[in-house]
């Protein structure tokens, strides 16, 4: 195990948890987006004016379920069409690992991957994942693929019945490259869906 790039890791997930619960349970001023398959969405534009997404959607599945789909790196694909690649880099423990990830664009925008730290906890019945980008030497970068961060992203799971879970999925990324802002927010725009993605993956659409 790289210890330094456990410490690195930690540094950055334990605040996150925090920082996202905060989002979700606090009094900030979201823009609402709008409702589509049955999932809220909302945004707040950061100083940096890319926006970070909050998309709340209904699963009739229990929190550890969903959580067993997302966690499944190795099968992201089935659900998400953007991801072309997903790869372990380091294990922590089960709950706890650095992943790789790499994402299609539309030409004639370049791929863009990630590698980023991500936690499962228990917060009571409910569930959280945080996600955030780590630099490590173990994965260089790629030709002809740009190398992006992930400021914020996770997923709350609250438990709201026997089988019922409200996910909410917050998400701002940074794609890197000479990309218009606007194109930037378009892009996160699509990750609205993810909640009714992670639906039909578990066959509840």
């Amino acid at each position: 195990m790289d210890s330094s790039l456990l410490e690195k890791s930690n540094k950055l997930i334990e605040p996150l948890q925090h920082e996202l619960l905060d989002l979700i349970n606090g009094n900030r001023e979201w823009e609402h987006l709008g409702e589509d398959n049955g999932v809220e969405s909302d945004r707040i534009m950061t100083e940096s004016g890319i926006q970070l997404i909050k998309a709340i959607g209904l699963i009739n599945r229990q929190p550890q379920q969903i959580v067993d789909v997302i966690c499944d790196y190795q099968h992201k694909s089935e659900w998400d069409d953007m991801c072309v690649e997903s790869l372990m880099v380091q294990e922590f423990d089960p709950n706890y690992r650095v992943l790789y990830q790499r994402f299609w664009a539309p030409w004639p925008i370049s791929h863009r991957d990630f590698v980023f730290a991500s936690k499962v906890s228990n917060v009571g019945e409910d569930i959280i994942i945080t996600a955030k980008s780590v630099e490590t030497d173990l994965v260089p970068e790629k030709s002809g693929v740009v190398r992006g961060s992930i400021n914020t992203s996770g997923f709350y799971l609250q438990k709201l019945g026997e089988n019922l879970t409200r996910v909410t999925y917050l998400v701002s990324v940074d794609p890197k490259g000479s990309l218009p802002l606007w194109v930037v927010n378009q892009l996160g725009k699509k990750q609205c869906q993810v909640p009714y993605k992670l639906k039909v993956r578990l066959g509840d659409a």
